[in-house]
């Protein structure tokens, strides 16, 4: 069996992390260029192949400050509506709101389902400083009940197998 050297810029972190009432899967990678069609184009990808993996995972909606304020329909997750969200979830300066393009684009979704999931992402973030990373976390419910069968060994498999 051959390995390759990869650049460290270019190595990814895959993580499962059980926290007292939070699980989630979270990858996470260095600095990377990337407009906002290229991130939407990813995520597109990602949220269509994750469909397939569970039904909990097939539909997703905007979130809110509460669940009763989050949006009503599903979000299209076309590359278009993603890509038009991600532009809208840019960073801005405090003082004249001008975007901070370093820190790259940014949006959450949930699947506001019996068996509550959510991801976050950030593509696209060249920062200058390494505190800041590109990211898609996929937080996960409690292994209780029908959530779970996203446990199950093949189901979880399946969220690095595509």
């Amino acid at each position: 069996m051959a390995t390759r050297a990869t650049p460290r810029s270019a190595r990814r972190r895959v993580e499962v992390v059980e926290a007292a009432d939070m699980f989630y899967v979270g990858a996470y990678w260095g600095p990377r260029v990337e407009s906002a069609n290229e991130c939407a184009r990813r995520l597109a990808l990602c949220l269509s192949q994750l469909g397939v993996v569970h039904p909990a995972l097939a539909t997703w909606f905007r979130k809110g400050r509460s669940k009763s304020a989050a949006s009503g329909n599903p979000v299209a997750t076309s590359v278009d509506v993603l890509e038009a969200m991600l532009v809208g979830g840019r960073d801005r300066t405090d003082v004249d709101g001008r975007v901070i393009s370093e820190l790259g684009f940014s949006v959450s979704l949930w699947n506001k389902n019996p068996v509550p999931v959510s991801f976050s992402t950030t593509c696209g973030a060249s920062p200058a400083t390494s505190s800041v990373k590109n990211y898609f976390t996929l937080e996960l419910p409690e292994p209780v009940g029908a959530a779970a069968e996203l446990y199950d060994p093949g189901v979880a498999r399946s969220f690095f197998a595509r």
